[in-house]
């Protein structure tokens, strides 16, 4: 701009805007990369499994809606006030990424379901499902290496760059946690499930 060479017009600016909206979203996954997750030293109080999916799901839903997705969220009342094990940042960064994957990437017309169930006594199980039509199986093994992008044909004109970190974020806060996730393709379907330890009662 400074030097003549691109109009000061509203399209580049809203170039502008994409590529720091890019930038910003690589920042704060490099910062979550790096995130201290050990919970003796971070200070946060647990969360209880309700709050924290109903606060991430009211956060995502205007982006939900604009893509005409439905969101639906679904688990057992004895699950509510369960309280995960887990610092509050690192539960957050984990939401945020997976429901930035989904609402990037989810197939138009078909729903986006997040299914909570207690798997075990020391942990719970999340399912997060969409339909993903343009995956293929063969890449699925790979959705949580880092900077691995199926397909840029995937992504959503009109939804920003990925990074390619995302899921790789969401592995690392999980496995550092005592957790794990993992990701199945099924009849067109990407479920990507997350296995979270509870905080376990006396």
């Amino acid at each position: 701009l400074e030097d003549g060479v691109f109009a000061a017009d509203q399209k580049y600016f809203a170039l502008m805007n994409g590529e720091l909206n890019h930038l910003t979203a690589l920042t704060h996954s490099i910062e979550a990369m790096d995130l201290q997750v050990d919970r003796d030293h971070n200070g946060d109080a647990a969360s209880a499994v309700a709050d924290w999916l109903e606060n991430a799901c009211d956060r995502w839903e205007g982006l939900f809606q604009k893509r005409s997705l439905a969101l639906e969220l679904t688990f057992a009342d004895s699950l509510r006030t369960r309280q995960l094990a887990l610092p509050q940042q690192a539960l957050r960064h984990i939401a945020d990424n997976l429901l930035s994957n989904m609402v990037r990437y989810a197939d138009d017309g078909r729903p986006c379901r997040i299914a909570v169930t207690s798997s075990e006594p020391t942990h719970l199980k999340v399912a997060m499902t969409n339909g993903a039509g343009g995956l293929a199986n063969d890449a699925v093994p790979f959705l949580f290496d880092r900077f691995f992008r199926a397909s840029s044909s995937r992504t959503r004109e009109g939804h920003g760059h990925s990074s390619g970190l995302g899921l790789a974020i969401v592995r690392q806060l999980c496995i550092k946690n005592g957790g794990s996730v993992d990701a199945a393709l099924v009849d067109g379907d990407l479920s990507i499930v997350l296995r979270l330890p509870l905080v376990q009662t006396q």
